[in-house]
């Protein structure tokens, strides 16, 4: 999760453009984002987007990576199983003769 910083950290970031928009600079990235985005906890404070945006795409990334290890693993499953099959297929068939 984004680093979130509460609004006294916050402030000392504050500027304001024409005194009509408050904006707030990240001070991990220099990102500027109006302050609407003050989050909705009992905290309160501000959360960069441009931080946790980047930070949601390392998640993807690192879920699309376990998702294909999985898959990986799943079709090694599945060729253990049909070798299994496969020999008892061929105990069977020689249990029967």
């Amino acid at each position: 999760m984004a680093k979130t910083y509460d609004k006294e950290t916050a402030w000392t970031h504050h500027i304001t453009i024409d005194k009509v928009v408050d904006m707030y600079e990240c001070p991990d990235c220099g990102f500027e984002y109006n302050a609407c985005q003050e989050l909705d906890t009992d905290e309160g404070g501000y959360e960069c987007p441009l931080c946790e945006s980047l930070e949601l795409e390392e998640e993807n990334k690192r879920l699309r990576k376990a998702l294909e290890r999985a898959k990986r693993e799943l079709s090694d499953d599945e060729s253990v199983i049909n070798c299994v099959r496969n020999a008892y297929y061929t105990v069977n068939q020689a249990l029967k003769e």
